[in-house]
This record gives structure tokens, sequence and C-alpha cells, in this order.
């Protein structure tokens, strides 16, 4: 089930990321949005996308659906989506492997 949906494309997950410095404060730094192009047939892959967090995006734009729809979808839709689509030029995009059909994000201490 993904969380939003398009004609062109599904948001399926949204890990967020944070930052542990040495006097325990942890900070929301960013989302990763783990994208399904559509038609799943054609493009088989899943694109892991952050916005970068120049815009002023905060942890709650990621919780609430509301404020992800609001704030979230049209940062994504204009700074990453063209890029997917290779419509930029000098592109630089990743994606799981064809041998790696789930996507994955680890937390340095599990490593």
């Amino acid at each position: 089930m993904a969380i939003y949906t398009t004609d062109t494309y599904e948001i399926l997950s949204i890990m967020n990321i944070f930052k542990t410095k040495t006097d325990n404060v942890t900070t929301f730094k960013t989302a990763i949005l783990y994208v399904q192009p559509l038609p799943i047939e054609v493009n088989t892959y899943i694109i892991p996308a952050d916005i970068p967090n120049n815009y002023g995006l905060i942890q709650d734009d990621y919780d609430v659906y509301d404020r992800f729809v609001a704030n979230v979808i049209p940062l994504f839709e204009t700074e990453c989506l063209p890029y997917f689509k290779n419509t930029n030029d000098g592109i630089w995009s990743s994606a799981n492997s064809a041998i790696s059909p789930v996507s994955m994000v680890t937390n340095s201490a599990t490593l």
C-alpha cells in the first residue's frame, strides 16, 4: 500500500533521518522518500529520493499526511521528479539493483 499515489509514481515509504551529537541531542535532518515509478511493469525499480534540508522542511512535514501533501509533494515534484524522468541535463540518480527488489536503509549502529 502506497503512502501517496499519482498516475506516474507512488511513494511507498518515508524514512526520517536523525543525527545524534556527543551531548546526546538528537535532531531531525531530512527524510528519504522511496518512490516507485509507474507503470510497475516497465519500471521495476524503487528510487530513494531526498529533498535538501535548505527548504526548511521539518519532521512534521513528513509525519503528518496533510503537511506532507502540502509541503513535501510540491518540492518533490519540482526538485526530484525531473531527475527521475531524465529530463534534466547532467543528472545523477540511484535505484536499487535488479537483484535487490527491496530497498533498504540501515542505522550505522547495526553495521
